[in-house]
């Protein structure tokens, strides 16, 4: 078991890995730039360790795994997801034999080939493609849980369709759709079987986000696959008894799944905003005041990716917080939400919270009737 884990992100993504460390028992190192370096991460993480930068201005992660590595750090987790940098990090950490927490190079190499994917998927069954112009899907994730061992897990939907372009300004669990039309329990479970067949036919291990569109007859089809822990992982530990980290972790640790995880359902509602900055220039701009309401336990999980008077880290990017409501119905959790928005401030910053405020006003949307143009279109009119 890993006792003791370096989390190679700075900020929020740091600060919910651990949290789920503590509650696991289990000691947090967080990285930092400086000694004095103040933050969401630092204060979560149990003590620090100072990353070097090699000449191009990079951290360098080979001295810094080796060193954590005297310090009885055999384990590294590299925050959300996948990117760019997890490459030097997983060759540090197989040159000193230390565990990398994250996606391997095989999964990624499977990942990188759509068309491959495309033909495997084809053979057992499961539609994959991109959304065409003039579609109006509704736009779902399923967290898929792959052991060493065979076993596959799917953990309730997310929904994802309140977005513009890229960015997701509200999230919600179960499906609004899948819970007020009449045949949504069984796409729910058609969903489910999609994304499992897909896990297991292309053969990934570890956390797998399989990203979904529904279209309004009920179709279903993946767009993409992603690897890693999801930065959304929180909706589904607000409505169910799990843990994303550590399920996450039991299959590094080459242990077996919960029996358990195969009947999992989801009990209530969330759902989450997340609050960004509305000018990037404003990047590395600290916030003077950070203002919030009390955040009633299991009911708001709030997880700013600052403190007061700072400013959050390059890893965060314009991500300012992401607060999750819980209650037992929707239309609750939904106004839950709203009025803890209403009250958040990160002065003097300009941040999305007028945006995330309106969304959640259109009749449509607290109706549950709403598909991936509802935002798009409101932004262009």
């Amino acid at each position: 078991m890993f006792e003791r884990i370096l989390i190679a992100k700075r900020g929020a993504a740091a600060a919910a890995i651990a949290r789920s460390l503590r509650r696991l028992d289990r000691e947090a190192v967080a990285l930092v730039l400086a000694e004095s370096e103040e933050g969401v991460h630092v204060e979560a993480c149990d003590e620090v360790l100072v990353a070097k930068l090699d000449a191009s201005g990079e951290i360098d992660f080979a001295e810094l795994v080796a060193r954590g590595k005297e310090r009885g750090i055999l384990a590294v987790h590299p925050g959300w997801g996948s990117d760019a940098s997890h490459e030097r990090l997983r060759d540090a950490c197989r040159e000193a034999e230390v565990a990398f927490l994250g996606p391997s190079r095989e999964d990624e190499a499977i990942l990188a080939d759509r068309a491959a994917i495309a033909a495997r998927l084809d053979d057992v069954g499961v539609h994959f493609g991109a959304i065409e112009a003039g579609e109006r899907p509704r736009l779902v994730d399923v967290i898929v849980v792959a052991d060493t061992h065979g076993n596959v897990r799917a953990l309730p939907e997310i929904e994802r369709s309140l977005r513009v372009g890229d960015e997701t300004h509200i999230e919600e669990s179960p499906s609004a759709d899948l819970l007020f039309r009449a045949d949504g329990l069984a796409i729910r479970h058609y969903l489910q079987d999609v994304a499992l067949r897909a896990v297991a036919t292309l053969g990934l291990r570890g956390v797998v986000t399989v990203h979904a569109a529904i279209s309004p007859d009920g179709e279903v089809r993946i767009v993409d696959l992603s690897l890693g822990y999801p930065r959304n992982a929180g909706l589904v530990e607000m409505i169910c008894p799990v843990d994303v980290l550590e399920l996450q972790l039991l299959v590094f640790e080459g242990k077996e799944l919960p029996e358990e995880l195969e009947m999992i359902e989801p009990s209530g509602h969330a759902i989450a905003a997340h609050v960004r900055l509305v000018h990037e220039s404003d990047l590395g701009r600290p916030a003077s005041e950070v203002r919030f309401p009390p955040a009633p336990l299991r009911r708001i999980r709030f997880e700013p990716a600052l403190l007061p008077g700072g400013a959050a880290t390059r890893d965060d990017g314009t991500t300012l917080a992401h607060v999750i409501s819980y209650a037992p119905i929707r239309h609750q959790a939904l106004l839950q939400l709203d009025r803890f928005v209403a009250e958040l401030e990160f002065s003097p910053l300009q941040t999305t919270k007028g945006t995330i405020r309106r969304i959640l006003s259109f009749e449509n949307v607290r109706a549950g009737h709403y598909d991936v143009s509802t935002c798009q279109s409101s932004a262009s009119a």
